[in-house]
């Protein structure tokens, strides 16, 4: 199955990345792994997680304050948001 990052979706990794970079690099790449296994295990089971919003689902990352918020088709997936937990909630919803 193949996955797609929305553009933002893209740029909110980017940023994240970037901030736990700047607090310390083994941080940064700690993140970067969770983000891959979501990842994976989104492909490998597409199903798993709950609908959030609309025709979506939320993947919860494990030691990090985010969720990649997704949808999922015949073969393809496509990753709306990286969204941050603690801040404004639903901002993501004019990218469907």
């Amino acid at each position: 199955m193949k996955v797609i990052l929305h553009p933002s979706a893209y740029k909110e990794l980017e940023m994240a990345f970037a901030y736990y970079a700047e607090i310390d690099k083994t941080l940064s790449l700690r993140f970067w792994r969770e983000f891959q296994t979501g990842i994976k295990r989104i492909k490998f089971s597409p199903d798993a997680w709950t609908f959030y919003l609309k025709n979506c689902r939320r993947y919860l990352l494990i030691r990090f304050p985010y969720a990649i918020i997704y949808r999922n088709g015949d073969s393809l997936i496509e990753i709306i948001a990286l969204m941050h937990l603690k801040r404004k909630p639903g901002y993501w919803k004019d990218r469907l």
